[in-house]
C-alpha cells in the first residue's frame, strides 16, 4: 500500500511539473506574439486595400450603369429602353435592354 502511495506521489509530481512547464511555454509563446506584429499590421493593411479596391470597382460599375441607363432613355434617339433578356456570367447576371425606336442595345448589371 505504501509503495502505491509513493508511485502516485511521483506521478502527481511529474504531472504538476508538466503543467508548470506548459504554463511557462504558454507565457513564452504569448510574449513571442509581439514578434509577429509587423506582419499582422501589414496583412491588415493589404486586406484593407483590396477591400477598398473592390468597393471602388463596384461603385464604378454602378456609375457606369447609371450613365448607360440615362434615366430610361436612349442617348441616340431618346426612345425608351425595353427589357430583352438576362445573361448569366458565372456568378453574376447582366440584363440586356434594347431601345424601342433605334434598336441600340445596352447591358447593365441590375434590373431597372
Amino acid at each position: 500500500m505504501l509503495s502505491v502511495l509513493v508511485v502516485m506521489n511521483i506521478v502527481l509530481k511529474k504531472v504538476i511539473i508538466a503543467l508548470i512547464a506548459e504554463q511557462r511555454w504558454k507565457k513564452v509563446r504569448i510574449l513571442k506574439m509581439s514578434d509577429y506584429l509587423p506582419e499582422i499590421i501589414s496583412s491588415i493593411a493589404i486586406i484593407s486595400l483590396i477591400a477598398a479596391s473592390l468597393f471602388g470597382a463596384c461603385k464604378f460599375l454602378t456609375k457606369l450603369d447609371e450613365k448607360r441607363w440615362n434615366d430610361g432613355h436612349c442617348d441616340v434617339c431618346g426612345g425608351t429602353w425595353k427589357y430583352e433578356q438576362a445573361v448569366g456570367h458565372g456568378t453574376s447576371t447582366s440584363y440586356i435592354y434594347v431601345c424601342g425606336d433605334c434598336g441600340k442595345r445596352i447591358e447593365v448589371f441590375e434590373v431597372r
